[in-house]
Formats: structure tokens, C-alpha cells, sequence
């Protein structure tokens, strides 16, 4: 009895650990602009997920470094949790190309899970 009573003990204390949340938070992610390819990164920067929110918050007229150089109009990328949101003020024009899109790498989930 005292054996199975320490081996409930020993079970209970190796598996009793918290899990693993999958988040993005705490992690560096790189955004990139995606232009005139999908594989052509024109510009990127290195993001650190946490607040303030919007970790990426573009003035607008192609000012602000990094990304935000591809910008005409206001622009925002919030990166949270498993989310990944961006928004842009207004429309304007985009320059036709076979692809005109952003990128987001090296996503860290913390728990080991990946994108397939």
C-alpha cells in the first residue's frame, strides 16, 4: 500500500505541471512587405509582441520606418495572442503587381506548435 500511495504521489507531481498555452505574446514576429513576389521581402521589421497595441502603428505618406515605408494612408498591424489584425485608414491606390501583400515570420506559438 505504501508503494502505491508514493507512486500516486510521484504521477501526480510529474503530470500535475501547467500546460502550454499557445500565444504569440512574448515573442519576436517579423512583418514583412511582400512586393513584387510572394518570395520578395522590399521591407521588414522585427516586432515584439506585447502592449501597447498596436505593436506597428504607421502615420501615413510612406513615413515611420520599417514596414509603415509602404503606406500612403494610416496604417496599423496588432499583433496579440493568435491574432494578427490589420487595418488601414481610408483606401488608395496599390501598385498592380503579381503580388502586393504583407508577410508575418517566424511565428513562436511558446508551446511548440508550428504553421503548416
Amino acid at each position: 500500500m505504501r508503494n502505491l500511495i508514493l507512486a500516486s504521489i510521484v504521477l501526480t507531481a510529474c503530470c500535475a505541471g501547467v500546460q502550454a498555452t499557445s500565444s504569440l505574446n512574448g515573442s519576436t514576429v517579423t512583418a514583412a512587405i511582400l512586393y513584387p513576389t510572394s518570395t520578395t521581402v522590399t521591407l521588414s521589421q522585427n516586432v515584439l509582441v506585447q502592449p501597447p497595441f498596436p505593436e506597428v502603428n504607421c502615420p501615413g505618406g510612406q513615413a515611420g520606418g520599417g514596414i509603415c515605408g509602404a503606406f500612403g494612408l494610416p496604417a496599423q498591424v496588432t499583433i496579440q495572442n493568435l491574432s494578427i489584425t490589420f487595418t488601414q485608414q481610408g483606401s488608395g491606390p496599390y501598385t498592380s503587381a503579381p503580388y502586393n501583400g504583407l508577410g508575418f515570420f517566424g511565428l513562436n506559438f511558446g508551446d511548440g506548435s508550428t504553421l503548416i
